[in-house]
């Protein structure tokens, strides 16, 4: 039960990473074009 909680924080974590991550570089790509 745990372990499955800590793998969906796991994956909600690295999911919130990557969306961060990605709305920066959307980000600088909208300022240089």
């Amino acid at each position: 039960m745990v372990n499955k909680i800590e793998l969906e924080w796991n994956m909600l974590t690295v999911q919130d990473v990557v969306w961060n991550h990605a709305a920066k570089n959307a980000r600088w790509l909208m300022v240089i074009f």
